[in-house]
């Protein structure tokens, strides 16, 4: 199964900012708040594009042997038993519905790690993590 970053509270804010600001471009007379409205326009919509490519290339997918972790171009493969706890990051802010892996790799050096997701699904990957990281702490 695979479980996509989902489009959160930033895009929707960058993407209400966009038109705010188109509406202060076309009604301001003032070259000067124009050119500023210019360039925070171009700024929210480097952050828009940010969280729209986010959801194409930041997930999750659950197989058999363990977790694959896609992010941008960066991947990661964590076995079953690297998965050391499972928490919501979310407790402080439920409407984020964040969820955060911590692993241990058994490397020559010993490695803790820890990411970070925003899945569409949130009770699909919950109950999938759950399924399958049997001695993984779970605190959801």
């Amino acid at each position: 199964m695979k479980f996509r970053q989902k489009f959160g509270w930033l895009g929707w804010i960058s993407l209400g900012m966009i038109c705010l600001t188109t509406e202060e471009i076309i009604r301001s007379r003032d070259f000067d708040l124009r050119a500023l409205s210019v360039v925070s326009l171009l700024s929210w919509m480097f952050v828009l594009s940010t969280q729209v490519t986010a959801i194409a290339f930041i997930y999750f997918r659950v197989e058999n042997e363990g977790l694959f972790y896609r992010r941008f171009r960066k991947t990661r493969f964590l076995r079953w038993d690297e998965l050391t706890r499972v928490w919501s990051s979310g407790n402080y802010m439920p409407w984020m519905k964040s969820i955060q892996i911590e692993y241990l790799e058994r490397t020559p050096e010993i490695h803790i790690g820890n990411l970070a997701i925003q899945p569409k699904n949130y009770d699909g990957l919950v109950r999938a993590l759950r399924d399958h990281a049997l001695q993984a702490k779970v605190d959801l």
